[in-house]
């Protein structure tokens, strides 16, 4: 016991010198001891009330609003370039207008980075925010809503939930009223994005009603695909790209990455390897390629721009709800394959086209039975937009991309899981009336090359 006795007596000893050598108070310019941080940086909150936290907080906030800028602002649209003095005096200046940008992490073929996406937003965001003149752009979104439960995902794609996506549009949109801004729009650069932004700008239109600020979301700044987008752009100037090469890419969008910067599609190793083309187009020279980036990054910022302040002038409504979509796809039904001999019995393959995450698809191919019920064989689901995503029962060793090449026709590519080589393409045409698709289907080989062509017609069922 004596041996511990002298550590026993030494405590209170250096307690009293720790003590001692505490410095004082804080002083301000004034000669004032500075007063215990208000609540979220430290000290004091169980000693205070709701209302005695609310009220050091406004005081924090406005001394923050009075404070003058040290230095002159950096010329940027990006929030998270500025400091939080620079945010402040452009939305004192009238910058208003906060654009939530949403992009993906995925595959995008053997050449492409996974970001792609993210590139192009810097580019045309960009352009967007300048031309509007009243406009911040948040921190972009890199993922974009799938299915991560796919146990054959391929390499580097990265997925939120479409409820963890949603929220995350939610918070920073949120974030954005809160701190002042008056109009928050939506804009997706990914297929995967639409359905949980016009969520989002539903359920929060509604909860903002009666507020000063509105939110929007703008789909048609996703036109990469559609009729009058991109790709018709790219054919116009010039480019005759018809046929998919079946990958998770195009000219388009090479040529916009390209105007990034030519390394996200490996432009110098492609050349050397004899493969800088894409869809059977060349993309060399590198500065033509480039002329063309920059070219549709000015198209798809003017369309926006025109589309974010219609959207504007229309008060904030929400986009149609989900439920509106069947009747926007004129191919979501039933249909029954029709037997080449007219003598033959009729067929028992129908296939079923249902509404997927909104403006997506579900597609079923089932057998039907004697008592009219319709068995399940294979199926898979799309947001055509030329990614690959699994198929399911019988053909769960394979992947299917659709791509839209005009309002009636879509391309659909069948690929092997383990190697990636296709199978086969489809061309999925509907009639003009609405009740007869024709389908070719361009067959490959063992060596990946096409081997036989073969057709098919479906009639919808009533």
């Amino acid at each position: 016991m004596r041996r511990l006795w002298p550590v026993l007596v030494a405590i209170p000893v250096l307690t009293v010198v720790v003590s001692a050598q505490q410095p004082p108070p804080a002083q301000t310019q004034t000669g004032v001891a500075q007063q215990t941080p208000p609540q979220g940086r430290g000290g004091g909150r169980g000693q205070q009330t709701p209302e005695q936290r609310e009220a050091a907080a406004r005081e924090a906030h406005e001394r923050a609003a009075a404070l003058p800028r040290p230095i002159p602002a950096r010329d940027s649209v990006w929030i998270e370039e500025l400091t939080y003095l620079e945010v402040r005096d452009a939305m004192k200046a009238g910058k208003t207008t906060a654009l939530i940008m949403a992009g993906s992490t995925e595959q995008n073929g053997p050449y492409m980075s996974g970001g792609k996406h993210q590139y192009a937003i810097r580019l045309v965001g960009e352009a967007i925010a300048r031309k509007l003149g009243d406009a911040l752009i948040a921190p972009v979104i890199p993922i974009e809503a799938g299915n991560l439960d796919n146990k054959y995902l391929e390499w580097g794609s990265i997925y939120f939930s479409p409820e963890t996506f949603q929220a995350v549009v939610r918070d920073i949109a949120t974030s954005l009223k809160n701190q002042g801004f008056k109009h928050v729009v939506l804009l997706g650069d990914s297929g995967g994005n639409t359905a949980g932004m016009r969520a989002a700008a539903q359920e929060l239109s509604a909860k903002w009603a009666g507020s000063d600020a509105k939110i929007y979301h703008v789909p048609e700044y996703y036109n990469w695909t559609g009729t009058g987008g991109v790709r018709d752009f790219v054919v116009k100037n010039g480019i005759p790209e018809k046929q998919s090469e079946g990958i998770h890419d195009e000219y388009g969008l090479s040529a916009v990455m390209m105007a990034f910067d030519p390394k996200i599609i490996r432009f110098d190793e492609r050349v050397k390897a004899g493969k800088a083309t894409i869809n059977s187009i060349s993309l060399a020279p590198k500065e033509r390629t480039i002329e063309m980036g920059r070219k549709i990054v000015e198209f798809r910022a003017n369309v926006a721009v025109e589309a974010i302040k219609k959207a504007i002038a229309g008060g904030g409504a929400p986009a149609p709800a989900p439920a509106a979509a069947p009747a926007a796809n004129p191919r979501y039904g039933k249909w029954r394959l029709k037997p080449n001999d007219a003598a033959a019995p009729p067929s028992t393959n129908v296939m079923t086209y249902e509404p997927h995450q909104g403006t997506g698809m579900k597609v079923t191919i089932n057998t039907l039975q004697a008592d009219g019920t319709l068995r399940p064989q294979w199926g898979y689901t799309t947001m055509f937009d030329g990614k690959a995503t699994p198929m399911t029962g019988s053909r769960s060793t394979q992947t299917a991309a659709v791509r839209m090449i005009s309002d009636r026709a879509a391309e659909i590519t069948y690929r092997r899981v383990a190697d990636g080589t296709i199978i086969q393409q489809l061309t999925n045409v509907l009639s003009p009336d609405g009740n007869i698709i024709g389908i070719i289907y361009m067959n490959y080989g063992a060596d990946g090359k096409p081997d036989t062509v073969s057709f098919a017609t479906y009639e919808r069922m009533k």
